[in-house]
This record gives structure tokens, sequence and C-alpha cells, in this order.
């Protein structure tokens, strides 16, 4: 069953949304989409996601992938059938985010301390990534 969780950040000046859908499926003997743990995947339908927009996604699935991987040990794989956004009120990270809310909520799986803060005084998100180490850094 398709789901859709609505992550939405508000601060005085600015904001930051994403909804996104996804389901779940067991994977099968040659699962499709990219391994992001153990037999964990991300996948998506269409297949016309932004590069950037599935880094990050997938980098939301690792935050909970051990979780996922204990619940699942055969193999499962997040299929996610939308992203959509306001130009406006987007960053990529949102990407994260919003898979962070979605498997939080579909699996119940504790706080990983990720989440985001506007700073006014030079009009910019601060992104937190809790425990993880934030990707593309050297």
């Amino acid at each position: 069953m398709i789901e859709t969780f609505k992550y939405r950040h508000r601060a005085k000046a600015a904001g930051l949304a994403a909804d996104i859908s996804a389901h779940l499926e067991v994977p099968h003997d040659s699962p499709d989409g990219v391994r992001v743990h153990r037999k964990v995947f991300l996948s998506t339908t269409p297949n016309t996601f932004y590069w950037l927009d599935f880094c990050w996604m997938a980098f939301g699935v690792s935050l909970h992938s051990e979780n996922l991987a204990s619940l699942h040990p055969s193999g499962i794989t997040v299929k996610v059938t939308s992203l959509t956004f306001p130009l406006s009120d987007y960053r990529p990270e949102v990407a994260a985010l919003a898979m962070d809310g979605w498997i939080r909520r579909n699996f119940d799986f504790p706080d990983a301390g990720v989440g985001a803060s506007y700073d006014p005084s030079s009009s910019t998100y601060h992104f937190h990534w809790g425990a993880a180490r934030e990707p593309f850094i050297e």
C-alpha cells in the first residue's frame, strides 16, 4: 500500500516542504534498485528522479537501514513513487528528511536525531544528521 508522508519545517521567514509517497516490497530473486545496506534497497517508479534527490533519499533510508535489515533479514525494498515539493520551499537534503519521516511513521523507529533549523541572520538552513556522517563531505 502506498503511503504519503508530508515533511514540513516552518520558520518565521522561510520553510521547507516535501511530500514523499512510497511502499515496501519484499525483494524477489533479483531486486531492482540500489543497495543501501545488506539486503535493504531503494527503488523508484517512475525512474525519473533527479540524481541528487535520489542520493538524499538513499541517505534517509540508510539512517534506519540496520533496523530495517533486522526486521526483514530476507530483504526489503523501499519503492518511492513520488517526491513532490514547491521549488520555493525545497533543498535536496529535504528528501532525506522526508524519507526519515516516512520510515519512522511506517515502522515506529526511534528518532535518528535528524532535522533542519533556519538561521535568520544568514538566511540559510542548517541540517543536522544525528550520529550519521553527512554524505558528500570529505
